[in-house]
């Protein structure tokens, strides 16, 4: 939600990439326009700063005694992170320009975090820019301050692409670009990304930032030229190998094609991969007590159903059992049906949306009960939430809906 009274409204456009994809590159192709500047630094705000602060601040009960967390409201903590964001951004824009039109920031750890600028800055244009994995990975481990290891590398790129597709569905704002596309055709690509974040793409405009993207500015030291594929000669078998089993899948899917003479990885290696992955999580988890993890199922389901009750599937279980009863209706049901008509029934209860008047929890194991009322047009809505949770899966969800008080 944009605060109608920002002074950044529509003024904002923020760069993001894995490592060494050319966030840099791409942050000085736009601000050549005349009514464009960069922030001059990476800022790691929202990774590093407002990020941290967000999940101390939850959507839950209001009453839940979790300890590192503290229920506020979703649309005021919005408008509060969103007013910190914009006293920094703004205060830097007035000292560096205050006639530019927009304020181009990027940080490359920013692509983690895309759910988070969105919704502080949905009127914002964020631009991903895409490079083939096997050059992020050279360039990373010819870096002193880069990993050590070609499969951390190759971790890395991966993650930060599939983080920001995950982050970015349904986001108009989002636009992605390739280095490579961009490198080679400059002149044809930058006036349309002009337009797709805001700025006009006149003769001039494009023309300084074709100038501007010839300059050679924070390349490799062992490798300085302007180019694409720098991995067919700088990468030995064995790191293609290991690149092509940690991402080979994501290669193909994004159009590029495997290195000569070596195997994408097999379904096999990706599955196993995939299994230990779930693994380390499961362990994890292990030690927790069970009133911490049924306080946290709560929460994330209250949460869940303020903002988009789909996000409540992954805390379900397969079997799940589910009571949903009304001044004039009871449904009793188990497994997907249940699923569906539970999801159904939040979504469509306007309720679960608004500020919570009071927001009881009455702890317990396996069962964890929340009574709570909601501030719908002047008027007390009373919900009440029961959930049973095991293996920390959400067993059973009792929810009742009594009606104004």
């Amino acid at each position: 939600m944009a605060r109608t009274d920002s002074p950044l409204r529509g003024r904002m456009i923020f760069v993001v990439g894995a490592r060494r994809s050319g966030t840099n590159w791409l942050q000085r192709l736009l601000a050549a326009h005349p009514d464009a500047i960069a922030v001059p630094s990476e800022t790691y705000l929202f990774s590093m700063g407002i990020e941290p602060l967000r999940e101390r601040l939850h959507q839950g009960a209001a009453r839940s005694s979790r300890t590192g967390f503290v229920y506020m409201d979703r649309d005021a903590m919005i408008d509060t992170l969103r007013g910190v964001c914009d006293a920094v951004f703004d205060g830097l824009l007035r000292a560096l320009d205050p006639s530019a039109v927009k304020l181009i920031e990027r940080t490359p750890d920013h692509v983690r975090h895309l759910g988070l600028i969105g919704e502080l800055y949905p009127d914002a244009p964020i631009v991903h820019i895409i490079r083939d994995g096997r050059d992020v990975v050279r360039s990373l481990l010819s870096q002193d301050w880069g990993p050590d290891e070609p499969r951390l590398a190759a971790e890395e790129w991966r993650t930060a692409i599939e983080s920001a597709r995950a982050a970015a569905a349904g986001n108009p704002n989002y636009h992605e670009v390739r280095y490579e596309q961009l490198l080679e055709n400059t002149e044809a690509m930058i006036g349309p990304l002009f337009n797709s974040v805001g700025l006009s793409s006149d003769e001039k405009a494009v023309a300084s930032a074709v100038a501007e993207g010839a300059v050679p500015f924070n390349v490799d030291r062992a490798s300085p030229r302007i180019a694409t594929a720098k991995w067919q000669t700088e990468l030995g078998p064995e790191v293609l190998n290991t690149i092509e089993e940690v991402a080979g899948d994501l290669l193909i899917d994004l159009g590029y094609s495997p290195a000569p003479k070596h195997g994408i990885v097999t379904t096999a290696i990706k599955s196993a991969k995939r299994r230990k992955g779930r693994a380390r999580v499961i362990r994890g988890s292990f030690g927790r007590r069970p009133l911490d993890v049924a306080l946290e199922s709560l929460d994330a389901f209250l949460e869940a159903a303020a903002n988009d009750p789909d996000r409540i599937r992954p805390q379900l279980s397969n079997g799940l059992r589910v009571r949903i009863v009304t001044i004039d209706h009871r449904y009793e049901g188990r497994g997907d049906e249940a699923v569906e008509r539970l999801i159904e029934t939040i979504r469509a209860d306007v309720a679960m949306t608004k500020p919570q008047a009071s927001g009881y929890v009455h702890p317990g194991t396996p069962t964890i009960t929340f009574v709570g009322q909601f501030d719908v047009d002047g008027r007390r809505e009373p919900r009440i939430v029961v959930l049973t949770v095991g293996n920390e899966m959400i067993e059973q969800v009792a929810f009742y809906n009594l009606g104004s008080s």
